[in-house]
């Protein structure tokens, strides 16, 4: 039957088959049993779960301020650290316009068609909101705390970690961690007997029948990174920085385990990571691509970006993109450079990808600064001739460019692949996740 006959045929039923004076039907007693009725027990797993996932009520949950959180010790188990904010849409509700009164038989074909529709309507899918991130994010052992914005059209949800929080996660995950050179060597040299690891010694030079020459550039326990371990033998391993290592090589002062940027990548994995790695399973990208989660920011350290922007942004005009090590070219000079824009700053604060970037621009603009001296002479001996074309100056112009192009290239091969391996991004494509954007 078409569908206005049914509709049709409904609405007669209503109103024929309804008496003025008839008074309504008495509700329908439960029937009693000595067992009562079974129980629903998919429905009550489902109620519970969602009861676990309630977030405690933020005005019994108080977290004290930031001051007085920076004020603690960088690796007391109970700092906490702000790192991360995810912006949320305020769900729109729907407002019910004034109605006109309505007779009987508009009321029983509204009630008519309300019970279709209802009994056809498919269920929803439960929709993605703030309410269950921060119920997923409470659950990885994360700490949040949520504002409304004066427009109160945005909820800002405001994620931390403690560093007991961002340590276990650390060993879930075995981040790379750089290990501090000397105390690597002395544990090498002594070896751990509980781990059946026999004392080593690894020689950094030939020996003496051979000249005594370095195997390498870099000494034997210089620029290596390990899986973090909560062991108390193995976690004094791990070098400690200040919060402004790299700024003018200055590398010595122990201050924090996890500078901002180690932070954020753990804080990363506690939300995205599946419960089974000790994270939440919330794909953010996935949601920001659907529109559940407008924004997720990254919270500045404002010490750290102070110390960047004093030997980054207010850097003299004559220093150099990049530090120059005349180790290579001069024989008698045993540790000696040319220093440079803080690139070892630039990438512990914005990460190894925007580290990578910068070097390659440094890199680039050293050379074109060569070019550019070679430039300027081939220029003054044009203007000293008078000629161009006559001497076959155009020609060797042209020999010296491509050849500066090919060696400039080859020699950031090299820089590239050395970058990794002080880094610790050696095999990183193989860790890579891919994009939510990617279809194939």
């Amino acid at each position: 039957q078409p569908g206005w006959w049914r509709w049709r045929k409904a609405a007669a039923l209503v109103t024929f088959g309804k008496k003025a004076d008839e008074p309504p039907p008495p509700p329908v007693e439960p029937v009693s049993s000595v067992r009562g009725t079974k129980p629903d027990f998919w429905k009550l797993a489902k109620h519970a779960q969602k009861i676990k996932s309630i977030p405690p009520s933020p005005k019994r949950a108080s977290y004290p301020p930031l001051a007085q959180e920076q004020q603690k010790d960088p690796e007391d188990p109970t700092r906490i650290y702000w790192d991360m904010t995810f912006v949320f849409p305020v769900k729109k509700e729907k407002k019910d316009d004034a109605e006109e009164p309505k007779s009987d038989f508009q009321q029983a074909l509204g009630d008519m068609k309300a019970a279709v529709k209802k009994r056809l309507k498919k269920k929803k899918k439960h929709q993605f909101d703030h309410t269950d991130f921060i119920g997923k994010v409470t659950a990885a052992g994360l700490v949040t705390s949520a504002y409304l914005s004066i427009q109160k059209d945005e909820i800002y949800v405001r994620v931390g970690a403690t560093h007991e929080r961002l340590c276990i996660q650390a060993d879930n995950i075995n981040f790379p961690t750089p290990l501090d050179e000397d105390r690597l060597r002395l544990v090498c040299e002594a070896g751990l007997p509980q781990y059946q690891i026999e004392p080593m010694k690894i020689p950094e030079r030939t020996p003496p029948e051979d000249g005594e020459k370095t195997f390498s550039r870099f000494r034997a326990y210089q620029h290596i990174n390990g899986k973090y371990d909560t062991s108390e033998e193995l976690a004094p391993l791990y070098r400690r920085t200040h919060e402004h290592t790299g700024f003018r090589g200055d590398n010595s002062q122990e201050r924090t385990l996890f500078n901002s940027m180690r932070r954020l990548k753990l804080m990363w994995s506690c939300i995205n990571d599946e419960p089974s790695l000790g994270g939440a399973g919330v794909a953010v990208e996935k949601r920001v691509q659907q529109k559940k989660i407008l924004a997720a920011l990254a919270m500045h350290n404002q010490r750290e970006r102070k110390a960047l922007y004093e030997h980054w942004v207010r850097a003299s005009i004559f220093t150099l993109p990049s530090r120059i090590d005349l180790q290579g070219m001069l024989p008698f000079c045993c540790d000696c450079y040319l220093e440079g824009m803080p690139l070892e700053a630039y990438k512990e604060y914005f990460g190894e990808k925007q580290g990578l970037l910068m070097a390659f621009k440094a890199h680039i603009t050293t050379g074109y600064l060569m070019m550019s001296l070679f430039g300027i002479v081939v220029m003054l001996w044009w203007a000293n001739t008078g000629s161009i074309t006559g001497d076959g100056s155009v020609f060797i112009y042209a020999c010296v460019v491509g050849l500066w192009s090919v060696l400039s290239m080859e020699s950031w091969r090299r820089q590239e692949r050395e970058l990794a391996l002080k880094w610790g991004m050696v095999g990183f494509e193989a860790q890579q996740a891919r994009r939510p954007q990617f279809k194939g």
